[in-house]
């Protein structure tokens, strides 16, 4: 594994973990949440699953809830966003080549996505996992309703950025295979049920692993 440091927006440190296997040629990026960290369950297991399969991974550590982000406006935060996963990507394909890409985007990570698919040619046949989307943003909303790559995503009924009339228009695209949990919230869990939790989260890798199975 390397670890390196990234110039970000406004020169700001974006921290990489860039986990390197013999003769890899497919490269799968994981793009946090705010406070969903690539350490927590979704994105630590879905880690262990790329790596399993003899790829590469990249995890962009970026920090926002630092005190060096908390003057920004609303547009420059999602403007550091972009610029930050942008720089980290460029960053690690300057040096390394790769044929195919797997993108993996939680909550916040999902405007990074986004922005990706729509810009990055390289990008075009990538495959995406969105886990617990924004689709209450527009442009996350258009990349997952319009959008040709193939994908999954994965969000539940009590999340807050769950909206039923978008979740169905995200259903008519036939390229991303949508599962709604019930009774799940913002981190695909249960409140208040710690066994269906556990559970749910090993439904959600297992998911995954049948997704990657079917590329």
């Amino acid at each position: 594994m390397l670890d390196k440091t990234v110039n970000g927006y406004n020169g700001l440190p974006v921290q990489i973990a860039h986990f390197k296997q013999r003769a890899a040629d497919t490269l799968a990026i994981l793009l946090p949440g705010l406070g969903y960290t690539n350490q927590a369950p979704l994105l630590y297991y879905s880690l262990r699953v790329f790596l399993n399969r003899g790829y590469d991974v990249l995890q962009i550590n970026y920090n926002y809830q630092s005190n060096s982000y908390k003057a920004l406006s609303n547009e420059e935060f999602d403007s550091s966003l972009k610029f930050d996963v942008k720089a980290t990507v460029d960053e690690v394909l300057e040096s390394n080549v790769y044929q195919s890409f797997y993108l993996t985007g939680k909550s916040l990570g999902t405007i990074g996505l986004a922005s990706e698919l729509a810009h990055r040619e390289q990008f075009q046949s990538a495959k995406a996992i969105w886990l617990t989307p924004l689709i209450t943003r527009e442009e996350v909303f258009q990349a997952m309703a319009h959008g040709k790559n193939k994908g999954m995503q994965f969000i539940g009924d009590h999340d807050p950025y769950y909206v039923k009339e978008r979740f169905h228009k995200i259903l008519e695209n036939k390229n991303i295979s949508s599962k709604l949990i019930e009774g799940a919230d913002h981190s695909l869990e249960d409140a208040g049920n710690l066994q269906r939790s556990m559970r749910l989260l090993n439904e959600i890798i297992k998911d995954i692993e049948g997704f990657l199975d079917l590329q």
